[in-house]
């Protein structure tokens, strides 16, 4: 291999990683901006299913503090009678 064709070699290896560099920054780039999207409607997401979570949890709390509350009443007026 002559000396010409090292240098156009070498210069094709050169262009090529360039490419390379370039289609790699532009993946990363939009991979990052995707990501990051991504992340923010997450966020929201779980921020929602939270809330939902916490107001379910405060719902059964009123079921069961209502049901204890019927359990008193049934045992100081069995058969709808007062004791």
């Amino acid at each position: 291999m002559g000396g010409a064709e090292k240098r156009l070699d070498r210069r094709f290896e050169i262009l090529t990683q360039d490419v390379l560099d370039k289609i790699d920054d532009k993946f990363e780039d939009s991979f990052t901006k995707y990501r990051d999207e991504t992340l923010t409607k997450l966020d929201k997401i779980l921020g929602e299913v939270k809330k939902r979570n916490e107001e379910s949890t405060a719902h059964i709390g009123s079921h069961r503090e209502i049901n204890n509350r019927l359990d008193d009443l049934v045992r100081i007026h069995p058969h709808n009678r007062h004791v």
